[in-house]
């Protein structure tokens, strides 16, 4: 969880969804190219449609960006962070998808790529850097 805005101003919130895949220890990445994060790693994902369920959104969104089927959803925390006077609420939907990623809206995308989280080769778009912040911190927390 992250809170970084104390603001009297109200702001408008956006619910949306981050959807991260892992396969052998590797993430799927993509570069993005839509305002939003312009020039970051993300996790495929997007915004709620109004009355959409957030796990029916992650598998849509994966589908429309990737051409994967999600599977095994399960949620795993949330980010918050404010851009442009906007909050952005971010729910991680984690799950399985097989098959090989497709490059479906490169308007908004420049590739998809597999990597472990200290090997990207840019930065990352703030709710996936806060999902690898979170995910380090409850490794450490973890007994054992």
């Amino acid at each position: 969880m992250n809170v970084n805005s104390t603001s009297s101003v109200p702001l408008e919130t956006v619910l949306g969804v981050g959807v991260a895949i892992r396969r052998d220890g590797r993430y799927l990445l993509g570069l993005r190219r839509s305002a939003l994060g312009r020039g970051t790693w993300g996790f495929p994902g997007g915004h709620l449609e109004p009355g959409e369920d957030p796990f029916a959104c992650a598998a849509r969104e994966l589908l429309e960006e990737t051409g994967l089927h999600l599977s095994n959803a399960r949620a795993e925390g949330w980010f918050s962070h404010v851009d442009g006077g906007r909050r952005y609420l971010t729910l991680y939907v984690c799950g399985d998808a097989g098959g090989d990623a497709q490059l479906r809206e490169p308007s908004k995308c420049a590739g998809w790529q597999w990597l472990r989280r200290d090997e990207c080769p840019g930065p990352l778009f703030a709710p996936t850097a806060g999902y690898f912040a979170c995910a380090s911190s409850a490794s450490r927390q973890a007994p054992g």
